[in-house]
């Protein structure tokens, strides 16, 4: 692949990106389709997606890959997602993401619901835990229109304007105003540590219930990011847990990017520039020198600096959420494409050999070729939509992701 990938780059036109080249090699495209093919296959008959811990992620991959939302599969699991009482940060914050892409308007009660969980299960330091206390499913929160529009996935025809060639809908984006709800903040705050994973999908949940038109509490946003100061190594990368609290002390790779993302999504809903704030500099270098996409093992010397699906899903977040083409000298599109081109299996999936388990206490998944598939058919469709300024959105103003990443 790594010869044909050069080939593709030095046939480029003048001035094209480099990742414009990547995204045009036929095999992309191929192991994207036949991803999803896996994926589908996999929850076909008896297998029931409905009951399966990875349901929201697994929706979620398969939309962002081009599946309409009235395929029978999401017919059966939607149901299932929308009614569940909230328990868990990850299927919660997934869940979020998965509804804002849908139909923030048809399921903005859900998404109130949603958001007020990961509101008052946010731990007394600032971070997220695996599990919290679940939220009633009310009606009466109070009703908030946002003055700005919010960015909302346009899954029809667009009534003006022409998309680029070739822009799958659920790739299109149009600024609008929503009415939605204010999200109360927490009445009592959570003991617990955290760490800085479930931390980061709780923001991406939150951030997707925003864009949905709720107001979340400042206080929710300033009390992770002063959090993650405090996850922060001299060296610039980020702990699974508090520095000092005896969980994996060191920074790694993995959390540092998660890092990122979540400082990103903070200092923007905080009406910050993230790209000023020390911790973020520091977090971005840490990442362009420690910079490696191969898998370590425990036993490697490497290990800190791993690569998993998981993470290259991580490192995608954080690339598009600050508009970085690279870290370092790195082209983390272009060389997160080649490594996943040279591991998929003969049936469409991605399975990592040494995968491990995802989750905590009672919430244990073995990582499956499903979870893994997802990650990186979300890292190989861009599907992260990046944080646009509220000032400088227009309402009806249309947007392709791949564009905005640019």
């Amino acid at each position: 692949f790594l010869s044909a990938l050069c080939l593709l780059l030095a046939l480029a036109p003048q001035g094209a990106r480099a990742e414009d080249a990547v995204a045009k090699d036929p095999r992309v495209e191929e192991a994207i389709q036949k991803g999803v093919g896996y994926l589908l296959q996999s929850y076909a008959g008896k297998n029931a997606l409905s009951t399966r811990p990875e349901k929201e992620l697994v929706l979620y991959a398969l939309l962002c890959g081009g599946v309409k939302p009235d395929h029978p599969l999401f017919q059966e699991v939607l149901p299932a997602i929308a009614t569940e009482a909230p328990t868990t940060i990850y299927n919660v914050s997934i869940g979020l993401m998965l509804m804002h892409h849908l139909d923030p308007a048809q399921y903005r009660l859900e998404i109130a619901r949603g958001a007020s969980f990961l509101v008052q299960n946010q731990s007394s330091s600032g971070l997220w835990d695996y599990h919290g206390a679940t939220v009633p499913l009310r009606s009466d929160y109070e009703a908030y229109e946002r003055k700005a529009p919010c960015l909302v996935y346009e899954v029809g025809s667009w009534t003006k304007g022409e998309p680029r060639p070739g822009v799958e809908p659920s790739h299109r984006l149009v600024a609008k105003k929503l009415k939605g709800f204010k999200i109360p903040p927490q009445e009592k705050a959570r003991n617990g540590i955290g760490d800085t994973s479930n931390t980061q999908y709780a923001l991406l949940g939150l951030r997707a219930a925003a864009e949905s038109g709720c107001l979340i509490p400042e206080q929710t946003w300033a009390k992770a990011l002063a959090a993650m100061k405090r996850c922060q190594k001299k060296d610039g990368g980020v702990t699974y847990g508090k520095a000092g609290a005896g969980i994996n002390p060191d920074g790694n790779f993995a959390m540092t990017v998660a890092g990122i993302a979540s400082i990103a999504i903070c200092e923007f809903y905080l009406k910050r520039d993230a790209r000023e704030d020390p911790l973020f500099k520091n977090a971005v270098s840490f990442v362009g020198k420690e910079f490696k996409l191969s898998k370590a093992t425990s036993s490697n010397k490497e290990a800190r600096h791993s690569i998993d699906y998981y993470t290259l899903y991580g490192l995608e977040r954080a690339g598009t959420f600050c508009q970085l083409k690279k870290f370092g000298d790195h082209d983390w599109y272009s060389e997160g494409v080649q490594w996943l081109l040279e591991r998929p299996r003969p049936d469409g999936s991605w399975m990592d050999p040494e995968a491990g388990v995802w989750g905590g206490g009672k919430v244990r998944i073995n990582i499956s070729s499903q979870i893994n598939t997802a990650f990186a058919l979300l890292f190989l469709k861009r599907s992260t939509v990046p944080l646009i300024p509220e000032n400088k959105r227009k309402e009806g103003q249309r947007y392709d992701i791949e564009e905005l990443a640019e």
